[in-house]
């Protein structure tokens, strides 16, 4: 009898850490979209990606949160990104280029 207990609690316990895991790579994918779409060349993706990242509030904050990453944190390595990029003589600025 106790073995039967154990081994559903196994199972329910590794369901749930299946569910956690799962869930927090689709939160990464949503992420990695927005940081692909925030390079892309095409202007609408990155504009609605910029708003995402530095204007999406708690929706941004839900996203990094479900990747398990501290909102915070995120803002300030894309800020240090955004600085690093902006310097490039290649870069067109958003409202320039829209």
């Amino acid at each position: 009898m106790n073995l039967e207990i154990h081994g559903q609690a196994s199972k329910s316990s590794k369901e749930h850490y299946d569910f956690q895991a799962t869930d927090r790579r689709l939160w990464t994918a949503v992420l990695l979209q927005a940081l692909e779409d925030w390079k892309s060349c095409n202007m609408r993706r990155r504009s609605e990606a910029e708003k995402f990242f530095f204007q999406g509030g708690s929706d941004f904050e839900t996203v990094c949160r479900g990747a398990g990453l501290n909102p915070s944190s995120v803002i300030s390595k894309l800020q240090k990104m955004k600085t690093t990029v902006q310097q490039q003589p290649w870069f067109a600025p958003i409202s320039q280029a829209a």
